[in-house]
Order: structure tokens, then C-alpha cells, then sequence
């Protein structure tokens, strides 16, 4: 998967589906992806979506870029913003932008 053109129709179908992760200090996580939505365009941003994940088995850990696997989709690299924790878990999420293409 190339994460520079990816859309929200990759991964659309795959909420519900869980990713895995290694960090960096060895441990595993499993993250849920529990929505994938996209963003109103503007001047400024095109093609844009963001991804919700639920993590639920350790203590939320700070933004960071995670080596993401999933079987049908493969490995890629994803920045994830922890955004909310409740007594399910803690969120994570992503978002991915486009910037209309510059014309002369």
C-alpha cells in the first residue's frame, strides 16, 4: 500500500478489522479500527479522511508512527494521536490529507 495515495475506500471496508502493531520497546498491540470518515474538502485540503482506532489491553502511549500490519492491506507506517480513552480502550487516531496539486 502506498500511504501518499491511499483513500478512505481502502480502508472502509476493513472497519471492524483489527491491525497489529509492534513498538518500538517490544510491545504488541492490537488496534481495532472502529471508523473511517471522510473530511469535508476546502481550499486547502482535498481527498482528505481519518481513521479511528480502539486499543484496549495497555495504557494510552503518546503520538507516535506505528508499523501497522493487517492481512488483506500488508505493512505501512501511520502516525496515530491518541484522542480519547474510556473504560473500552483508547482511541487513536489518523488523518490523511491531500493539498489541491499547485498548477502555473
Amino acid at each position: 500500500m502506498d500511504i501518499a495515495t491511499v483513500t478512505s475506500a481502502e480502508f472502509a471496508p476493513h472497519v471492524g478489522d483489527t491491525f497489529a502493531s509492534t513498538l518500538l520497546d517490544g510491545t504488541e498491540l492490537e488496534l481495532e479500527l472502529t471508523e473511517c470518515n471522510d473530511l469535508p474538502a476546502s481550499p486547502r485540503m482535498t481527498q482528505g479522511f481519518a481513521l479511528l482506532f480502539r486499543e484496549t489491553s495497555h495504557p494510552a502511549y503518546d503520538q507516535q508512527i506505528h508499523a501497522l500490519r493487517h492481512t488483506q492491506l500488508g505493512e505501512f507506517q501511520i502516525f496515530l494521536v491518541p484522542v480519547g480513552q474510556d473504560e473500552r480502550g483508547t482511541q487513536y487516531e489518523a488523518v490523511f490529507s491531500r493539498t489541491p496539486s499547485a498548477t502555473p
